[in-house]
């Protein structure tokens, strides 16, 4: 079976799904796709990056009442 024979057997399962069938494939999708790492590394830039822009916004306050 080459490739574009199981791109239109996909197609052709997806069309004949209704909606509760389509968001079960969604979910096991995104569950496949997911990787818990990546979101704890997002997590630690974004703290890095807020506790920056705290200092920054701290350090020019205190520029401005001097």
């Amino acid at each position: 079976m080459n490739s574009v024979v199981k791109k239109q057997a996909i197609l052709q399962s997806l069309d004949s799904m209704n909606d509760s069938e389509m968001e079960d494939v969604l979910g096991y999708i995104k569950q496949l796709l997911y990787n818990a790492d990546l979101d704890r590394d997002y997590q630690a830039f974004k703290k890095n990056a807020m506790d920056q822009i705290n200092k920054a916004l701290l350090s020019d306050e205190q520029l401005t009442l001097v």
